[in-house]
């Protein structure tokens, strides 16, 4: 036995075998999230991470569920950097929970929040302000038809109407206007 250790030791120090460099550490890690929905990755736990929250510009993040790539939008808090995404609800039959692969310095998808006042001057308070928001949810409505027995083509409908609310801050008395675009399609 100890001949064929001291024979495979013998052609790995022929052989030049160098050892296989590891990734640094900290610089991917897995997120498990347990339902559909909007998540937060806050400046508290990318800072536990080993990442700079508190920089001028937000920190290069990917997020990857499996190979498709999720957006992030990066917010800046009094805490520092965090990053929001749409988490969709993906188990498997080993786990409840959907993994998401977090990759640390590379630039990843990003969804834009775009705000532009009309005040440019600081000593002037700003009367109007735009802001367009951008954000894709993909969402699902898998409906019941109102049928006591569901035959095969039976129409099936969305629901008649969509009710939103926007809260505003006493520091923005209105009024405002608010554009809602909703498109959809069927496979």
């Amino acid at each position: 036995m100890s001949r064929w250790r001291t024979a495979l030791l013998l052609i790995l120090l022929l052989t030049g075998c160098a050892p296989v460099e590891s990734t640094p550490p900290g610089q991917t890690w897995f997120l498990e999230v347990k339902k559909e929905g909007g998540c937060w990755i806050g400046p508290k736990i990318l800072a536990r991470l080993g990442i700079d929250v508190h920089s001028d510009s937000p920190p290069a993040l990917a997020l990857f569920l499996g190979d498709e790539e999720v957006p992030l939008l990066s917010l800046k808090t009094a805490a520092g950097w965090g990053a929001f995404f749409f988490a969709p609800h993906h188990p498997t039959r080993y786990s409840a929970r959907t993994a998401f692969r977090l990759e640390a310095g590379r630039e990843g998808a990003r969804m834009t929040c775009e705000a532009e006042e009309t005040s440019l001057e600081p000593s002037k308070a700003a009367t109007s302000a735009v802001s367009f928001i951008h954000l894709e949810e993909d969402k699902r409505y898998f409906p019941q038809a109102q049928l006591e027995i569901p035959w095969l083509w039976a129409p099936l409908y969305a629901p008649a109407t969509l009710t939103l609310t926007v809260g505003l801050t006493d520091a923005v008395p209105g009024p405002i206007t608010v554009t809602l675009q909703l498109w959809s399609y069927t496979d």
